[in-house]
């Protein structure tokens, strides 16, 4: 899964438990919903960093290529 796919995977979940069966939002409430799922996606992201950045501390590790595809889906989020 590409960097961008995994982004709008995470973004997506973090996006649909503020939808319930039947709400309707207003453009306001939607753009605070998309505003919040974006943040947790990233607070998702940068765990997922921060627990790598931990378990492996060594030099050798840096920039490893799973850090890298993570940086990338970070990167992706940001767009979004």
């Amino acid at each position: 899964m590409t960097a961008q796919e995994k982004a709008k995977e995470i973004y997506s979940k973090c996006h649909a438990p503020f939808f319930r069966e039947g709400k309707l939002h207003t453009i306001n409430e939607l753009m605070v919903i998309q505003s919040c799922a974006k943040d947790y996606a990233l607070i998702m992201i940068n765990e997922i960093l921060e627990a790598t950045k931990t378990e492996i501390d060594r030099p050798e590790f840096t920039g490893t290529v799973y850090n890298k595809y993570w940086q990338e889906v970070k990167q992706e989020l940001e767009k979004l």
